[in-house]
């Protein structure tokens, strides 16, 4: 009989509060050496990530030549990155309109459509620059806390799985951001970024882009939507949603006809409490009370998630995506992208 994989043995170690499904044990990859290996990750569900648990993975962890390396992406701006971040973590930014995950399109009228998706042409390269690997590596993002920086880790994630191939299970999410590391009291450093670890690989893959949708699909589903067999999933705050307040890059009030308030903000705790990811166990609650219910007794339907440029939405499509088994992402559910900036260019919008 084989004895327990020291994944299992790990987590006997060590307390975990988060009952849902997480990346419960990494290493990150030291100063000038060779990376550290995380113990295996058993799950492939939601990988939520405390500032607990990748210490206590840093404190417990050992090497395991058979399993491949954390990298710590770090998303936030060069600057915050620069004043200080997790020990042996890349810098990758997310800020602006145009970075390594994103990019700008023009519609068919020639306007601009921001915070796209971006080309293989510029991501893949951007990944293997630093030392990603598709198959091997074990990814988990930090960004800023709150509900625009978890939204913001969100579409990174997103953008690593399923977008640029990578496994669901090789993708996480720092709970809480940098601002939780760094608050817990755990490592930082504060010097440049260590190009030692960053070994160019290469990336052969193509895009996923299954689960991103044009407003020509959004537009072929509202049938479905007056049904209830497809639900249109708002995830701004409530007051843009009703058009008390019309939002930057959005031609018009209001919301999309049929669509349902469900802002990203209840995915998160208070502000003052950190704007961390809900615990498994509130999680699954909201999704059950928010989305699942909408569709009644049965378990067939599909959710498009849209906000003002496609990335508070992000927030709500990795969570469906990774909390169970009935959502799957390219499947039955779906991101539009260009949102009401670009439905709002075009189309009537609802108050």
């Amino acid at each position: 009989m084989h004895s327990r994989p020291y994944f299992l043995r790990f987590l006997a170690s060590i307390s975990i509060s988060v009952s849902i499904p997480t990346i419960s044990a990494l290493r990150i990859p030291p100063r000038g050496g060779r990376p550290l290996q995380p113990p295996s990750v058993a799950h492939p569900l939601s990988r939520i990530v405390s500032p607990v648990t990748l210490s206590k993975a840093l404190e417990h962890g050992g090497t395991n030549p058979n399993i491949s390396p954390i990298v710590a992406v770090d998303i936030r701006t060069q600057d915050s990155f620069a004043e200080s971040h997790i020990p042996g973590s890349i810098s990758l930014p997310f800020s602006g309109t145009t970075s390594i995950w994103s990019t700008t399109s023009e519609d068919d009228d020639g306007n601009t459509i921001l915070i796209n998706f971006p080309s293989s042409e510029s991501l893949f390269p951007a990944l293997s620059a630093a030392g990603i690997t598709k198959e091997d590596s074990h990814v988990v993002v930090v960004g800023d806390n709150g509900t625009h920086g978890a939204a913001a880790a969100s579409r990174a994630a997103l953008t690593l799985s399923p977008y640029a191939g990578m496994k669901a299970e090789n993708v996480g999410i720092l709970n809480g951001g940098f601002e939780g590391w760094a608050s817990g009291g755990f490592e930082v450093e504060t010097d440049s970024v260590h190009e030692e670890h960053r070994a160019s690989s290469d990336w052969d893959a193509k895009l996923n882009d299954s689960f991103v949708v044009s407003m020509q699909f959004v537009l072929d589903h509202l049938p479905l939507v007056s049904e209830k067999s497809a639900m249109l999933l708002d995830a701004r705050p409530e007051e843009a949603y009703n058009g008390s307040v019309q939002q930057d890059l959005t031609a018009k009030l209001g919301h999309i006809p049929g669509a349902v308030s469900v802002p990203a903000s209840l995915l998160f705790t208070d502000e003052a409490d950190g704007g961390k990811f809900l615990d498994g166990k509130d999680l699954k609650s909201l999704v059950g009370s928010k989305v699942n219910r909408y569709f009644g007794d049965g378990d067939k339907g599909i959710v498009i998630a849209y906000c003002r440029t496609g990335v508070l939405a992000s927030s709500w499509t990795w969570v469906l995506s990774n909390i169970g088994d009935r959502w799957r992402a390219g499947e039955n559910i779906f991101l539009y992208d260009g949102s009401a900036q670009e439905w709002s260019m075009h189309q009537d919008m609802v108050v």
